[in-house]
């Protein structure tokens, strides 16, 4: 038998989680899930069960052997709204909440249809392993077969130019992950807080002290690839914050590499380059400012790093021999 009626939800009734469960006359306490960590909820008044422009995606699993491993799973949801993050859980077992979010995702990635299906959805990374888009429906699923294969992966579904899909590796979305582990004991209903963490790294690139001439900068990372290129001439340049969802939400930081170039018909007699291997930290912004006198054949490139209120600096010269000397003073991520 199924459990929509006993738990108020939606299931999946191929194989849902009841088969696994304790049989006789269990009991069923109500959790509600809210949301806290690096996540910045909306402050302005709400009503209750209001609608967010921010997308959640859930999955629950639960130790159904009761050998310390949460890995079955139990139930999955997407929400706008965390008010109808509310599920029915059997007590005496341990269950793991798994949530990715994405803030302002309403207005961020594509919603329609997607991957053939005949419903509109939003696709990455609210894919399932079943399905490649998925309907917000704001209530959970019982499921013990389906459930959201793209926590981990910070691909998106964006909307381009022409309105139609793109899978993007690095989208500039701001995304968010965390998991929390709970007992479900007899007696009362629970409340339990998911802290999300943000998964995001920032540049900004100064092109600074062109007269005449040409000063150009590029930013690239590899594997996947992602370049962007700036130019200025005659005048300063400020790319501004140019923010990006990591490409893994498992990692801290990402390899880059900044090249820069400098070249002027008045000073033809010398041309400047340079390049240099950055790393883009989680949740920091990394400013490069690359600045040319040419009076003075010579250039220089300032990177500062602001990971949340403490501040790294890589400062590198170029001298007139051409040797780059670089002096690092880190300060790691706690």
């Amino acid at each position: 038998m199924c459990l929509a009626g006993a738990l108020g939800v939606s299931l999946s009734c191929s194989r849902d989680p009841e088969q696994q469960l304790a049989t006789g006359d269990p009991e069923y306490i109500q959790v509600k899930l809210g949301i806290g960590g690096d996540f910045s909820v909306d402050t302005e008044p709400l009503t209750r069960g209001a609608a967010t422009n921010h997308l959640y995606a859930i999955n629950v699993y639960f130790d159904s052997d009761k050998d310390g491993s949460c890995e079955s799973h139990y139930a999955y949801g997407l929400f706008d709204n965390t008010d109808d993050m509310v599920v029915s859980l059997l007590s005496g077992y341990m269950y793991r909440f798994d949530c990715t979010a994405v803030y302002n995702g309403k207005s961020k990635l594509y919603y329609g249809q997607y991957g053939g299906n005949s419903f509109p959805g939003y696709a990455k990374p609210f894919q399932t392993n079943n399905s490649a888009s998925t309907r917000l429906g704001n209530a959970f699923t019982l499921s013990s077969s389906e459930y959201f294969s793209g926590m981990e992966d910070g691909t998106a579904t964006l909307k381009n130019s022409s309105g139609t899909p793109e899978d993007t590796n690095w989208p500039s979305i701001e995304r968010y992950r965390g998991s929390v582990g709970y007992t479900a004991a007899k007696g009362s209903d629970a409340s339990v807080t998911i802290n999300l963490t943000r998964y995001v790294f920032g540049f900004r690139i100064l092109l600074k002290g062109v007269e005449t001439g040409t000063l150009s900068a590029k930013m690239t990372i590899s594997n996947p690839e992602l370049v962007r290129n700036y130019s200025t001439k005659t005048s300063d340049y400020d790319s501004g914050t140019q923010l990006f969802s990591l490409q893994s939400l498992n990692s801290k930081d990402v390899e880059a590499t900044v090249s820069w170039s400098y070249s002027s018909s008045t000073f033809g007699g010398w041309n400047l380059s340079g390049s240099q291997k950055v790393t883009f930290r989680r949740n920091v912004l990394t400013t490069v400012t690359v600045e040319v006198t040419p009076d003075m054949a010579s250039a220089m490139a300032n990177m500062n790093e602001e990971p949340l209120g403490e501040d790294n600096e890589i400062n590198m010269q170029i001298n007139g021999d051409g040797i780059i000397e670089v002096v690092v003073d880190p300060v790691p991520e706690p």
